[in-house]
């Protein structure tokens, strides 16, 4: 290892003829010299960095999905509360979300949550409420015909015992 650096040579031979300790000049110079990195070297970075990724957005996304899904569910959850809680104010249900103050209330997705006042319009299966319905389109935004539900839908069903995706529903 050679313990000198060209750049402050000019300055250490000042420094010596004022009589200076030359340690004061010493750097530790590069075994492999003042190179880069090589082509290769960034290419094999790189290559690593998009494996890392490849394998992280799929579970990121996958993260992403059931925090919107958790969170239409607590949202269903706290309308049918207030929903309920003006039926017990009043003896009937609101005509719609915007009488209990939620009727611009977007889900994760975008959408406003769907309710109709009166139950037995949701089947998946069967029909599922006596009460209301209450629902989620989803992250599709959009509910069949058929069966008035997607699997992707946030759903009350069995008049409030279940909140959470229709897809996960099994009806007794």
């Amino acid at each position: 290892m050679k313990i000198s650096n060209p750049s402050h040579e000019g300055n250490c031979a000042r420094l010596k003829r004022r009589k200076v300790s030359s340690a004061v000049c010493w750097t530790v110079k590069p075994l492999l010299g003042d190179r880069g990195f090589t082509l290769l070297e960034l290419i094999m970075v790189c290559l690593v960095l998009l494996i890392l990724v490849t394998i992280a957005v799929p579970g990121f996304k996958k993260y992403q999905d059931t925090a919107k899904n958790s969170r239409a569910a607590t949202e269903v959850r706290m309308l049918e509360t207030a929903i309920v809680n003006y039926y017990n104010d009043r003896g009937f249900y609101p005509a719609s979300l915007g009488d209990i103050g939620y009727g611009t209330l977007l889900d994760p997705w975008g959408h406003a949550y769907e309710y109709i006042p009166s139950g037995g319009h949701l089947h998946y299966v069967s029909e599922v409420n006596d009460d209301f319905d209450l629902w989620s389109d989803g992250a599709d935004g959009t509910s069949s015909k058929s069966l008035a539900v997607d699997v992707d839908d946030i759903v009350r069903f069995n008049n409030g015992a279940y909140v959470g995706i229709a897809g996960g529903y099994y009806a007794p």
